[in-house]
């Protein structure tokens, strides 16, 4: 090994044990195995360069005491945004990914306003919190619900936000002091990154997420590497044809054929089309009904309701044995607001998958609640700043501890 390859594990070796908490050098020394003189060495650079600190001393027994040294997670602040349906949520979250902040804006139609007004609202709420608080943002994270060209910044279909070919990478520099570095991704691109990171896919190399919201979407992890495809459109299975009938659409463009029929807003279309108008109401009476309100009708015994979820659970089977064929994953994950009402049928789609698949993958549906692109966008600007092989990206017993506070601290 060259002595730059060498420095470098080096380094990464000290991180790992940093980040489980302090201690000091001599038991760097016994922790890693690394010499007296390298680990003064590596600790030295990584003083130098803020991504370690010394916190006042340990004693060590016979009146000796010793520098403790830590890891530095106010070296920066990460900016973590998922632009939804119905909200816009952003996070501040220092160097160990622990979340310090949040502020969530209404969805824009309620609030007449635009999508991308919306999201610098949330941009620039959490900017000022972080300068307030003495932590230069370095990292800013996006997460889109449509077809994203990572590598140039670039939301190059978004129809639930109405962008297209949005240069939305020059938009948030112009609201960032320069050397901050921009993540722009697909939301559920997003999500599988949380669920690879401290989720139910935690190191899988081969796994699916499949997210059912108010759009339909699906990630992709082949060999343990997110799959983007040849123009950045690989999972965008709301697109999906489910039967011949959706050959010849009525109406070209616009929400794929999947999407029309089990996105929130297609499963409350068929339900209100098979209602009579007295009945088409929430479970709190209110005219504001959503695919949650079927799910839990059919769980009630409705029978216009059981009847069209039948048909729904029929149309996702059809995806997801497909996609399992297609990609032969170990396990799918079902998420968004929609999926994640799925859970009392996890053991149906379970069993229907099983008919028709020699080796099926596990069908889970999410653990998290409403913020796996969130947690994925953390992860995603730690990549960003700490590369694949960094501790502050893998997960052991001290960083899921960390993770699952930040959990908690994200409202549901």
């Amino acid at each position: 090994m060259d002595r730059g390859k060498h420095r470098e594990k080096s380094e990464e070796c000290v991180l790992r044990y940093l980040l489980r908490g302090e201690t000091t050098r001599a038991e760097l020394v016994r922790a890693t195995g690394l010499s007296v003189s390298t680990i003064d060495g590596v600790t030295a650079t990584l003083i130098e360069q803020g991504d370690i600190i010394q916190k006042g001393e340990a004693a060590q027994g016979r009146g000796r005491s010793e520098e403790l040294l830590a890891f530095n997670n106010k070296n920066g602040a990460i900016i973590a945004v998922d632009i939804g349906g119905t909200k816009c949520h952003g996070v501040v979250a220092d160097l160990s990914g622990r979340v310090i902040h949040q502020s969530s804006i209404a969805s824009w139609s309620k609030r007449h306003d635009s999508p991308l007004h919306v999201l610098e609202s949330v941009l620039r709420e959490a900017n000022e919190f972080a300068e307030l608080n003495g932590l230069p943002v370095v990292v800013v994270t996006v997460g889109v619900p449509g077809v994203v060209d990572a590598a140039k910044g670039e939301v190059v279909d978004a129809p639930n936000l109405e962008w297209r070919n949005l240069e939305l990478r020059l938009v948030l520099e112009a609201l960032f002091h320069p050397g901050v570095r921009f993540v722009i991704e697909n939301d559920v691109n997003l999500a599988a990154h949380a669920h690879h990171w401290i989720g139910q896919a935690i190191e899988e190399p081969n796994f699916i997420v499949v997210s059912i919201g108010t759009g339909v979407g699906a990630a992709i992890f082949a060999d343990g590497e997110l799959l983007r495809g040849r123009s950045g459109s690989a999972g965008e299975i709301g697109y999906y044809l489910p039967s011949r009938r959706f050959l010849h659409p009525d109406e070209p463009g616009g929400v794929g054929a999947l999407e029309s029929l089990i996105g929130g807003p297609g499963i409350v279309s068929r339900w209100m089309s098979a209602l009579p108008t007295c009945d088409q109401k929430a479970a709190d009476g209110s005219t504001q009904i959503q695919a949650s309100d079927l799910i839990a009708a059919a769980l009630g015994n409705d029978e216009i309701a059981q009847s069209i979820l039948d048909e729904t659970l029929d149309y996702l089977t059809l995806a997801l044995v497909t996609s399992a064929v297609m990609l032969d994953p170990s396990k799918i994950v079902i998420e968004g607001g929609v999926g994640r009402s799925l859970l009392p049928y996890e053991t149906e789609l379970n069993q229907r998958i099983a008919q028709h698949i020699r080796n099926p993958p596990a069908i889970v549906v999410t653990e998290f609640d409403q913020h796996a692109p969130i947690l994925g966008g953390i992860r995603a600007a730690l990549l960003t700043l700490f590369g694949s092989n960094s501790a502050a990206v893998r997960p052991n017993a001290v960083i899921l501890s960390a993770r699952q506070s930040s959990t908690r601290f994200i409202p549901t």
